[in-house]
């Protein structure tokens, strides 16, 4: 039994994590490859030809993921590129999604208000055309109490709802299409705030 825990344990929480300092690149500090595992017949874990490489500028910031999973149906990996740019205080302005041929596939827009917090996120299409946005919501004291999602022509879609202990933890989800709920997550937390 402690074999098996140890093997799940180590399916989902190390995906081998090496980090790497470069010295030829001076605006990269570090690369992250998390490679993914699988249990095979064997009930051993065997690397599945998907890999997430990370590359952080010299703020420690993410500028770049590249991202090649494995599609077991079509046999073949298949990938996608995630760029970001960020302003002068490290405020996510957008991100590029590229497939793996280099091909623009999305452009997420992002918005903050005067505090510095995130309201709004907007979609770019691979047509350059605006797609879906979501907006935030917070209450009095700055808590993010949920998040609503527009569909291009600005009518509502969905929504999701969070609430949050004393500690901050998330510890109630859900998420809604119009008056429908689609998921309810519950959330709990040891004695230390750790999500159990």
């Amino acid at each position: 039994m402690k074999k098996v825990l140890f093997s799940l344990l180590v399916l989902f929480s190390l995906l081998v994590i090496q980090g790497t300092l470069t010295s030829t690149e001076k605006k990269i500090l570090k690369l992250e490859t998390q490679t993914g595992y699988v249990v095979d017949q064997d009930k051993k874990l065997s690397p599945d030809q998907s890999k997430v490489t990370k590359t952080y500028n010299e703020k420690g910031i993410l500028i770049e993921e590249l991202n090649e999973r494995f599609w077991p149906d079509m046999q073949k990996v298949a990938g996608f590129k995630k760029q970001f740019h960020y302003d002068s205080i490290t405020h996510l302005l957008d991100n590029f999604e590229l497939f793996n041929d280099g091909k623009f596939a999305l452009k997420l827009e992002h918005f903050y208000d005067s505090t510095g917090k995130l309201i709004k996120t907007l979609e770019i299409n691979s047509a350059m055309k605006q797609g879906f946005s979501s907006q935030k919501l917070y209450d009095s004291i700055g808590t993010n109490i949920g998040e609503e999602l527009y569909k291009p022509d600005g009518s509502f879609y969905s929504q999701k709802t969070f609430v949050h202990d004393n500690q901050g933890n998330l510890i109630d989800e859900v998420g809604k299409e119009g008056t429908q709920v689609k998921y309810h997550w519950l959330y709990k937390y040891d004695k230390h705030n750790r999500l159990i």
